[in-house]
């Protein structure tokens, strides 16, 4: 049996709402969910205070990093800057002596995922990626490469505020200064999130109304057709994969954690680089220069070129069937490898708890302003 537990907002459930064979469960602050003879798969952000959530007897747990920063004491570290620094050197020991301990539990969607907590706590980890889960889309057959494309260009994914915000103000002012000079018809926004209204506000304010065009969440019939003749795709996490199932070249949007850093950035395609990330943090200056080196003139000039388009689209097909193949190996090792750990985890779990409702708080306040 599968059994969801979401929060009482429901964006999971309702998402899973014709799924009759999953079971929704709601967690509340006010009363903790028992769980009897489970595995658990939980987001990373759970890690040290799922128990303030949570009663778990004769369970296995697992923590997915599906973002470079879902520890919540990262999170609020690297945004508080000399207050972070000095958080990080008190809680430092203490953390890291409980990483490692869980560091088999911790599994990874990316790469970049592991080595962000690697770094950050200088410690070695082991290497349980996942990549992206299989679903049935990934299945069918990837559609033929084509000469004939449009003038739009396209983002998919989820309009949250933050680092994918940063990056959409960035795209579009560099689409508004490309579109006159390239002959571009629209800027098209697939997605939905709590940034869209802060992004269709600077879409009026540099005047493009009628170029950017927002279409909010859709099914993957729409989807399909929508992004039938693009001309290029912007994306980030595992929305990169439904660029190259389309065929269509794929740009991998990082995440920034400040706009100073975005506008300073440059473009990359997903089939420039080796490894098989899906989006790096990006967190200072000095890692601009390892990331693209494409203003997206030059991009969508080289996406025009037919030779080029198709050596492109063949190139990012092949490693996007390298990352699903390592990840149905890391996928099956979540569902597998019993680990008992026998660790007093009380004090880092007050500690984390506040942590978590601190960020939830940052993120709310953050999204009232936008």
């Amino acid at each position: 049996d599968v059994t969801v537990i979401d929060s009482p907002n429901r964006v999971v459930a309702d998402m899973l709402s014709d799924e009759p064979d999953i079971r929704i469960l709601e967690y509340s602050d006010s009363k903790k969910l028992l769980i009897k003879d489970s595995l658990i798969i939980s987001q990373a952000s759970y890690a040290f205070c799922i128990d303030k959530m949570l009663d778990l007897e004769n369970c296995e747990v697992r923590f997915w990093f599906m973002h470079p920063i879902s520890l919540p004491h990262m999170f609020i570290c690297l945004r508080l800057k000399l207050l972070g620094k000095i958080l990080k050197a008190l809680l430092s020991p203490l953390y890291k002596d409980k990483i490692f301990k869980l560091k088999e539990w911790f599994y990874y969607q990316v790469p970049d995922s592991k080595n962000t907590l690697s770094d950050f706590y200088n410690i070695a980890l082991t290497n349980n990626i996942t990549y992206a889960l299989l679903d049935h889309n990934l299945d069918t057959p990837q559609k033929e490469i084509s000469d004939q494309f449009s003038r739009n260009i396209f983002w998919l994914g989820r309009l949250d505020n933050s680092s994918k915000l940063f990056f959409l103000k960035k795209l579009i002012k560099d689409f508004t200064e490309a579109r006159s000079k390239l002959d571009l018809s629209t800027l098209n926004i697939i997605g939905s999130g709590q940034g869209q209204k802060e992004l269709e506000r600077y879409v009026r304010k540099l005047g493009i109304e009628r170029s950017v065009i927002f279409h909010g969440e859709q099914s993957y019939d729409r989807l399909t057709f929508l992004l039938r003749d693009s001309l290029i795709l912007f994306a980030q996490g595992t929305s990169v994969y439904e660029g190259v199932r389309a065929s269509i070249p794929v740009v991998v949007a990082d995440f920034f954690m400040n706009q100073e850093l975005a506008d300073n950035s440059r473009y990359k395609l997903y089939s420039s680089f080796e490894d098989l990330t899906l989006g790096k943090l990006v967190d200072s200056e000095h890692q601009l220069d390892a990331l693209g080196s494409s203003s997206l003139i030059d991009l969508i000039e080289l996406a025009q070129l037919k030779e080029e388009r198709r050596n492109i689209v063949k190139s990012q097909s092949l490693k996007m069937k390298r990352a699903i193949k390592q990840g149905k190996d890391g996928c099956h090792s979540l569902y597998s490898s019993p680990l008992i750990v026998n660790e007093d985890f009380r004090i880092i779990s007050c500690i984390d708890w506040s942590f978590f409702k601190f960020r939830n708080f940052w993120i709310k306040v953050t999204n009232r302003k936008n």
